[in-house]
């Protein structure tokens, strides 16, 4: 004798189709925003790596270039120019922000970029005529946006072979 089996597979329904298609939408939707609110943030953490990184390379550029300056000159806009030597041994390195970045400009005039997105850049001297200077560099990224991030350093710069400027 032969059994038979019947297994009375009957499909699935519409209405069950509707149900999971449904919670697979919405499932794959939480997902989505989860992954999208993910590398919004991975973004603006990378901009705000960026701009720590800008900021301080151009505040070791200027501390580092000021070591070994015999002098400082400071003009109108907070821009400084360092000096060493005289006469014809002078020598001037000009730290200014143009542009959105910081350059310096050497003796022979040559314009060389140290660090761009920079927003503020300011040398003011804490008592006037004597060192140290305060030194403030402040970036900006995406700048008026909902993802603006910025950071902000300002530091004492000394110069270590100052020489004070001789009465006229």
């Amino acid at each position: 004798m032969k059994r038979v089996f019947r297994l009375d597979n009957q499909g699935v329904t519409l209405v069950e189709l509707l149900i999971g298609i449904t919670l697979t939408t919405l499932v794959m939707a939480a997902m989505f925003t989860f992954l999208i609110m993910n590398i919004n943030f991975s973004n603006v953490a990378q901009d705000e790596v960026y701009i720590q990184e800008q900021v301080r390379k151009a505040m070791k550029a200027i501390t580092d270039t000021a070591m070994d300056k015999e002098g400082y000159a400071l003009d109108e806009l907070g821009n400084i120019t360092l000096q060493k030597g005289t006469g014809e041994d002078l020598e001037e390195i000009t730290f200014k922000r143009e542009n959105g970045s910081l350059s310096y400009i050497d003796g022979a005039g040559t314009s060389t970029v140290i660090a761009g997105n920079i927003a503020e850049f300011k040398v003011e001297e804490i008592v006037p005529d004597q060192l140290p200077l305060n030194v403030t560099i402040k970036g900006v990224k995406n700048k008026d946006k909902k993802n603006e991030v910025s950071f902000e350093l300002t530091s004492k710069v000394f110069l270590r072979n100052y020489k004070e400027p001789e009465e006229p």
